[in-house]
């Protein structure tokens, strides 16, 4: 009988162990210009409400790359990146008797793998990066590189690069510097732009090949005529999306907003959106974005 009452008090204690788990209670909105809640767990879903930066959200589940949280008695989805969540762990049930002899396995903390570097890269910033003290958007910002500074890359993890430009050292967003520098020729030097020819003009490319993380953008549509629109927003549907000064791929690059930034709508042509965005700073931005990289709604 003794025995018996072990073998069901061990028992006991095993099952209780196995059912800790460890969940997300809440979690903190980290984006400056705010996060656009979802109905699904999709970029192109229908967007509910933007929440403000800095609010704390309930947290529901995980899924994928997106949280289903609680938002003013709202439930839908939020991009996990831009979530701090609050990770707590349910409390183990005591054993009432002898406790169980099986140790108890403490869950696997998930990482971010590092991607090395083969050789050094040299590269330049497209426009002034901050450096920050470790890989999270939070974290202390510990110095400034300008625009166009060549910095080599040390190593990668995700959407951040390990940098050093002279004695600055920190990680920057992949998404500030450009691709690696190309080492200059006898016969042409660096940066040198090529004279144009005085008979029939070039085509340009319609692929950017010097922005591999920002998607396709359509050919150039700068003939087309522009339809004024009113009380239209418009939110980033994609990681990175360009700002450009005019309705072209080949036109300067004004800024790059990150996913679920959010603007005003000014305009559309066939292809392309006239916008104005307002940094947090109080910057105001007006330019192109593909109708591609954005999703809308009426305000």
């Amino acid at each position: 009988m003794k025995s018996w009452k072990k073998f069901c008090v061990t028992t006991l204690g095993t099952l209780s162990i196995l059912g800790t788990t460890v969940f997300a209670a809440t979690g903190i909105v980290n984006a400056p210009s705010g996060l656009v809640l979802r109905q699904e767990a999709s970029t192109s879903a229908t967007p509910l409400a933007t929440v403000p930066d800095k609010t704390e959200v309930n947290i529901l589940e995980e899924n994928g790359e997106w949280y289903k949280v609680t938002y003013n008695n709202q439930e839908g989805y939020l991009f996990k990146e831009y979530v701090n969540a609050n990770e707590t762990e349910e409390p183990e049930t005591p054993a009432t008797e002898e406790p169980t002899e099986e140790p108890v396995q403490e869950p696997e903390t998930s990482t971010t793998t590092e991607t090395p570097i083969e050789g050094v890269q040299n590269v330049q910033t497209k426009s002034q990066v901050k450096v920050y003290a470790i890989p999270v958007i939070t974290s202390t910002v510990i110095n400034e590189i300008q625009a166009n500074v060549e910095v080599t890359i040390e190593k990668q993890i995700t959407n951040w690069s390990y940098i050093s430009a002279g004695e600055i050292k920190g990680w920057v967003r992949t998404y500030g510097i450009q691709n690696p520098v190309q080492e200059p020729t006898q016969e042409q030097p660096i940066e040198q732009p090529e004279t144009p020819e005085t008979e029939e003009p070039v085509e340009e490319p319609t692929q950017e090949p010097e922005e591999p993380e920002t998607p396709n953008e359509p050919a150039d549509n700068t003939s087309s005529s522009e339809t004024p629109l009113t009380d239209i927003k418009g939110f980033v549907a994609v990681d990175y999306a360009n700002v450009r000064k005019e309705a072209s791929t080949s036109s300067e690059i004004v800024t790059t907003l990150t996913r679920d930034t959010s603007f005003e709508v000014l305009a559309e042509t066939a292809e392309w959106y006239k916008i104005r965005y307002t940094s947090p700073d109080e910057v105001v931005y007006e330019g192109y974005m593909s109708k591609e990289l954005v999703t809308t709604r009426n305000n």
